[in-house]
């Protein structure tokens, strides 16, 4: 009690402005330490959905004030929530067909109603076509958003005078930052599209990127059509046969100590032949055919008058006549002969191999570069004789032809050290493990500094008993008299002693605080 005493007599002793400087420390620690417990309870967001349409932020937003969950929307389409809440909603909306992503799909067919006319019908089928299609590109790793636009004829039962109408499509793609689309995906998406739409063919179908770029190929042109492909053709064959000559090799000069390059001119041309070619000794008899025929020509002699008398047997002008018989016989007979026919359709490869050129540079020196080259015990020293078995084997491992005018050069070089780029070690995300520890460990500190900056030194100040000094009192001679006395006992303490004499005296001790803060 009696320290509380000191506490409240020395805070009651201090000047105006101190006890002022001391409320206003004591409410801004007391102000701090509440947004320190806010900040600890805060919940942790993390992002649900990035990246999104406004059509799909609003819709998700929507749907999570229906749920009565806090969110936060931040621009760039992005919305977080409470880290605990991450994975379930993400489950829960996407049995609900969210996010849709842009354009409308199929769902647009679930509201429908019975007076919706024949042309609103078409148009929200080209609409949903198109809708389902961006969502599928859209779903590519390098490509943030999509739109497809088709156009698609309209079908009749009656015959066209001129070119029937196709149908064609244009794909415009918006990249991720930083991201390119390879020709393989362009082809993809290409293919997606036709394979999708009834009678479109990939001819009919254009990408454009964001930037205005033509991704797609023109049609019109089948030799830059293929450029692409014989391309990749070429360059596979070369880093084939490079591998090969470093395979073969490395073992005998030493890893790293060899460097090969191959060029490979082909010819693309593809060319179609057909011969026919007739055997004459080869004869056989494809048909025969024979015919007879025989004719017997003649008269009976019959004769008479004209009319029914001379017809009627035993009448008058009836008589016999003299009677010819001729007989012709007539025979055909008609062979047709067959000549061997060989008939020799020969389609010649695309692909020709017309030229090879193979360059190798080995990590080493000649005997006479002994004395010129600066460290030169470090390099091996290579023989003519060994650079001409390296170019032996070289040329039985490509397939080296002279007829076709091929190249090797086989050259021995020094190599020098390049130093490697110390690169160090990948670093590890530990943000999310510092900002989880400063979470316990601030408020830790700010309530350490608090004790030992402000509390503590706060008590000692206050816990200090004032200092007695000769002053004006205001009190009885003998209250004056008492204090002045000098210590008779010295087991008592000048502390315990004004302690019994206040409790003995308390009008003549409240009369000497008086004075004493009359006094200062």
């Amino acid at each position: 009690m009696a320290t509380i005493d000191n506490i409240f007599e020395n805070f009651l002793a201090w000047p105006v402005k101190n006890k002022i400087a001391l409320l206003v420390v004591l409410v801004a620690s007391i102000f701090g330490m509440y947004l320190l417990l806010v900040w600890i309870n805060k919940a942790d967001y993390q992002v649900l959905y990035s990246s999104l349409s406004e059509e799909d932020a609003g819709r998700i937003a929507q749907e999570l004030q229906g749920r009565n969950i806090q969110y936060d929307l931040r621009p760039s389409g992005t919305i977080m929530v409470q880290s605990d809440k991450v994975y379930d909603l993400r489950l829960e909306l996407a049995s609900e067909g969210l996010p849709q992503g842009s354009g409308v799909g199929f769902e647009i067919f679930d509201k429908t109603g019975f007076t919706t006319s024949e042309f609103v019908q078409k148009l929200n089928f080209r609409r949903a076509l198109e809708g389902e299609l961006s969502r599928t590109v859209s779903s590519l790793s390098t490509v943030q958003k999509s739109r497809v636009h088709l156009v698609l004829p309209e079908k009749t039962l009656f015959a066209f005078q001129g070119k029937k109408p196709e149908a064609s499509a244009a794909v415009f793609v918006t990249l991720g930052q930083g991201r390119k689309l390879n020709s393989r995906e362009v082809e993809g998406i290409v293919h997606l599209v036709a394979s999708s739409v009834e009678d479109l063919g990939p001819e009919n179908i254009t990408v454009l990127d964001n930037k205005g770029n033509l991704l797609t190929k023109p049609s019109e042109d089948s030799m830059m059509a293929l450029s692409g492909t014989q391309m990749d053709y070429q360059h596979s064959y070369e880093k084939n046969l490079t591998n090969k000559i470093l395979s073969i090799l490395e073992p005998v000069v030493g890893q790293g100590k060899i460097k090969a390059r191959v060029s490979a001119s082909f010819d693309f041309t593809q060319s179609e032949r057909t011969e026919e070619v007739f055997d004459p000794d080869g004869v056989v008899v494809r048909s025969e055919q024979k015919s007879s025929e025989k004719t017997i020509s003649g008269s009976s002699g019959t004769g008479g008058i004209p009319g029914v008398a001379s017809n009627i047997p035993g009448g008058v002008g009836s008589g016999r006549g003299s009677s010819s018989q001729g007989q012709s016989q007539k025979e055909d007979e008609m062979i047709n002969y067959e000549t061997s026919k060989t008939i020799t359709r020969v389609i010649e490869s695309p692909v020709t191999l017309e030229r090879l050129s193979v360059a190798i540079i080995i990590d080493g020196i000649h005997a006479a570069q002994k004395d010129s080259v600066e460290k030169a015990e470090n390099y091996t020293i290579r023989s003519e004789a060994d650079v001409k078995y390296y170019e032996d084997i070289v040329r039985k491992t490509i397939g080296f032809t002279d007829d076709r005018g091929d190249e090797i050069s086989v050259t021995v070089m020094p190599f020098k050290e390049i130093p490697a780029e110390n690169v160090g070690e990948v670093e590890r995300d530990i943000m999310p493990i510092v900002f989880s520890v400063l979470r316990y460990a601030v408020p830790l500190l700010v309530a350490l500094i608090f004790f030992f900056v402000i509390l503590r030194p706060m008590i000692k100040s206050l816990s200090k008993t004032p200092p007695v000094s000769q002053t004006r009192m205001v009190a009885s001679p003998e209250a004056t008299a008492m204090l002045e006395q000098p210590v008779q006992s010295k087991d008592l303490t000048l502390e315990k002693k004004v302690v019994n004499w206040a409790n003995e005296n308390p009008q003549d001790a409240a009369g000497l605080v008086k004075g004493w803060l009359g006094d200062r």
